[in-house]
């Protein structure tokens, strides 16, 4: 977890948006196991201001994110490298880049996840 997480699981004042980040660069199978050593290294160490209601709390905001029907990672976009080549976006790097951008942008506001909505943005990046 870097600072910025840390200050939002000791506040307790995950958005949605944060969460859907969250998971996606954890990793949706490595989200338990973080949790789990979360807890152990703030019971190992007795000075620890650490309080299980948050990870019980953010949990429960993960478990409705994950619920949403919505992008997390790039399989996931209504559109695919085959889109992308049709406007003249070349295979490698730059591809992979608009991608990545793409879903950055679907992961702050879902409802972007559209084939021309994503079109309309990857014409923009070219």
């Amino acid at each position: 977890m870097n600072k910025e997480e840390k200050k939002k699981l000791e506040l307790g004042k995950w958005t949605d948006a944060a969460v859907r980040r969250f998971i996606n660069r954890v990793g949706e199978e490595n989200i338990e196991d973080l949790f789990k050593l979360r807890i152990a290294d703030a019971t190992s160490n007795p000075s620890s201001p650490f309080q299980p209601e948050e990870i019980t709390e953010l949990q429960k905001h993960i478990s409705k994110v994950r619920a949403q029907d919505m992008a997390l990672k790039i399989s996931d976009l209504e559109i695919n490298g085959e889109d992308l080549k049709a406007i003249e976006v070349k295979s490698g790097p730059q591809m992979g880049t608009i991608l990545k951008a793409l879903l950055d942008l679907v992961i702050e506001d879902p409802l972007m996840n559209t084939k021309e909505k994503l079109l309309d943005e990857a014409k923009r990046m070219l």
